[in-house]
């Protein structure tokens, strides 16, 4: 972390333990009791999907794990694992797992929530993978404006993260939509004599397997699909030179129709699993990934959705057998292909939706932006 300890030329700053009392002391956490059963957990997974923690799974005896600790409404938390990093604000009391820290407010200078987005702001200049300790913590310099101030930034910041909940949850329904429309159409065509069934392999020209890129490698304007790819920018990404072929020779690149397929995500993942290329330019991407070219007369969204909702059975076949076997593997799921005619009704409703979404998207990656400019402007 660089910036002259995160302290602001605005504000007079405090290090976090005079403001706070951390870790595992009796005014922050008590101990597990037989009481306590039906308390909701926090887990380090929790914790890194969601910042404003409220009820999560019931918690039963047999769940109990040494290290548990209870934390109080009103106690931010903090992922001290190196993977997760997660941050959050405890909106109940609940049992916490081992490896996070409890932080309760001691002084009246400091809101709760303000602190919540000051070090979900600062987090974001910790290496990656480099974990937080509870000596990092107590030390950290928190600029500490006004109360009303305070609030102030909390009202602008909340309004924000309210906005792009709203996206995120059309996003989800269009999602929703369009598996309750593969349902229908896969119950017409199961139900009718004029379909094909036949193994995936019939049905596609090509199964390829992504390369594996450095951290840092930069293809001359061709954008890598790895990690955990933000899709709102591909839909913004500009060629600033043309293509040299010649580089690109020996690169797997998508193309136009093509479907990608995650193969290393967790299957309960929400992220993007299984994507259609739409872009006028090609993309590169990783050994995460296979690309899927259908056949010209095979609709890429019906078989995308197809593979959406085959993901468990995929996700389990990348764990139990070989990289060079998955793809024979893929080639022999059992697939139901309806009419030509009801092909091309799914796909043309299909991309409605989608360009809906595309345009939440679109508004997401601007949210993003603006919500950056602000943290810089109230924290730094």
């Amino acid at each position: 972390m660089k910036k002259k300890k995160h302290s602001s030329n605005k504000w007079p700053s405090f290090p976090l333990w005079e403001l706070a009392t951390l870790g595992k002391k009796s005014s922050v956490a008590k101990m597990l009791s037989k009481q306590l059963l039906g308390l909701s957990r926090i887990t380090h997974r929790d914790l890194s999907s969601d910042s404003y923690i409220l009820n999560q799974k019931q918690l039963q005896e047999e769940k109990f794990f040494t290290g548990d600790r209870v934390y109080g409404e009103g106690t931010i938390l903090v992922s001290l694992d190196r993977m997760h990093r997660g941050i959050g604000l405890l909106m109940t009391e609940a049992v916490v797992a081992s490896g996070i820290c409890g932080i309760k407010i001691k002084s009246v200078k400091i809101l709760p929530e303000y602190l919540l987005h000051y070090l979900l702001w600062i987090r974001k200049y910790l290496p990656k993978h480099k974990r937080w300790t509870i000596s990092d913590l107590k030390d950290l310099m928190i600029p500490v404006p006004p109360i009303q101030i305070q609030q102030h930034i909390l009202t602008v910041l909340s309004k924000i993260n309210e906005i792009n909940e709203k996206r995120k949850k059309a996003i989800m329904l269009i999602d929703n939509y369009v598996t309750a429309l593969y349902f229908s159409q896969f119950n017409v065509v199961k139900n009718s004599e004029s379909f094909r069934e036949g193994q995936l392999k019939e049905f596609v020209e090509e199964i390829e397997l992504g390369s594996s890129f450095r951290n840092n490698e930069i293809l001359c304007n061709i954008p890598i699909l790895k990690g955990e790819p933000d899709l709102s920018q591909f839909e913004v990404w500009e060629e600033n030179c043309e293509i040299d072929e010649t580089s690109i020779k020996n690169i797997p690149l998508a193309r136009f129709g093509d479907i990608l397929l995650n193969i290393k995500r967790d299957r309960d993942s929400k992220e993007n699993l299984v994507i259609i290329h739409t872009w006028s330019y090609p993309i590169a991407f990783s050994d995460e990934w296979i690309r899927i070219k259908p056949l010209a007369n095979i609709s890429s969204e019906y078989l995308a959705a197809f593979l959406r909702l085959e993901y468990p059975r995929i996700s389990l076949m990348y764990r139990t057998h070989r990289l060079r076997d998955l793809s024979k593997k893929l080639s022999e799921l059992q697939i139901y292909i309806p009419t030509q005619i009801n092909q091309r009704l799914f796909t043309s409703m299909v991309r409605k939706v989608n360009n809906i979404s595309k345009m939440h998207h679109q508004s997401l990656l601007a949210s993003d932006r603006l919500n950056s400019v602000l943290n810089e402007r109230f924290f730094q």
